[in-house]
């Protein structure tokens, strides 16, 4: 995460924003969302102006990473933020249909959070929103090219 600079931040903005985002102050300028371990909190999200979520093929088995899928919606859709989702050796239809690893992923989740599916529910609702940010980027091994 980058903190924003004033100056860019009101330039850009000014520009670029919709209403509803145009008079909340960012903190950063970019969340970056991905499969690790040392991810920041879910308030960072807030404070972010922007989010890059990174699809891998073991995306879906993190449920910090699903977590911070389900609160960037609710961002996207309350208080203007933007995301971008890459697709890294993935297919974007297994992201949205939850087929092969994301498929597997869900079994796995169903079991554990058995006393807790509306989290469950509430991680394949995100998943099937992705396509609606934006088409996002496919990259396969070296190839990354835009989506259509």
């Amino acid at each position: 995460m980058a903190p924003s600079s004033s100056s860019s931040s009101s330039s850009s903005s000014s520009s670029t924003s919709s209403s509803s985002s145009s008079t909340h102050q960012w903190k950063y300028d970019v969340f970056l969302s991905f499969r690790g371990e040392d991810t920041p909190l879910l308030n960072a999200i807030e404070e972010s102006r922007f989010s890059i979520i990174i699809f891998s093929d073991n995306y879906a088995s993190s449920s910090w990473c699903l977590d911070e899928l389900v609160k960037i919606l609710d961002c996207i859709k309350v208080m203007g933020h933007r995301a971008l989702p890459v697709f890294y050796n993935v297919n974007p239809s297994h992201v949205k249909k939850q087929t092969g690893s994301f498929a597997e992923a869900f079994a796995k989740h169903e079991q554990e959070y058995r006393e807790k599916m509306e989290k469950v529910v509430k991680w394949r609702e995100a998943l099937t929103e992705v396509p609606q940010f934006l088409d996002g980027i496919h990259g396969i091994g070296q190839s990354i090219e835009r989506g259509s």
